[in-house]
């Protein structure tokens, strides 16, 4: 129902780990919606449901603390870009429609505030289907139904397109170096 790009959860097997393994599924079915796509930061769980716009909740709590987007907002895909030196903490969310939209991690923000997207634009003709990047070279990935792999820069520039799909591009994985293995089904 939801794809976890990063395995930051499995890495901590401790006591305190596995009393928050299933804090998904609890927020799911608090929620009591299907999920498009979930991602993780901090203490924060990003979910974006089938419509609405993208919620980010407590970990451990499942309380709302933020939205991201409208009511029209449909994520198809989250993925977290993490603060560095140069960049803050954002959310890229690719959409049914084929837009990518980045929205400012702000923790210190208003408690259920609604925040706008810093960034928006038509990345694919078709949905947006997955997205990942790496810490190493700062720039994200996104895969769509137009059966193409896009690289963009973190303000939204294109640096590179793969076109050499035959199938929507479902699965994409950005390793450190500049390597990037897309999927399709």
């Amino acid at each position: 129902w939801a794809m976890m790009s990063r395995s930051r959860q499995a890495s901590s097997a401790s006591a305190a780990g596995r009393d928050n393994e299933f804090a998904g599924v609890k927020l799911l079915r608090q929620f009591n919606e299907e999920a498009k796509a979930i991602e993780s930061f901090d203490n924060e769980v990003y979910l974006a449901p089938r419509e609405g716009p993208i919620l980010a909740l407590d970990f451990k709590s499942a309380n709302q603390l933020r939205q991201y987007g409208k009511r029209e907002t449909r994520a198809t895909c989250l993925f977290v870009v993490e603060p560095s030196e140069s960049t803050c903490a954002c959310l890229w969310a690719g959409s049914a429609g084929g837009e990518l939209a980045v929205f400012h991690i702000d923790p210190a923000a208003e408690p259920s505030a609604s925040h706008k997207a810093a960034i928006s634009w038509g990345a694919h003709t078709g949905g947006v289907l997955c997205l990942h990047g790496t810490k190493d070279r700062p720039s994200v990935w996104s895969g769509g139904a137009d059966w193409q792999a896009k690289q963009w820069s973190l303000n939204g520039e294109l640096l590179r397109t793969l076109t050499e799909h035959t199938l929507p591009v479902t699965a994409l994985l950005a390793l450190p170096g500049g390597a990037v293995w897309t999927g399709s089904n």
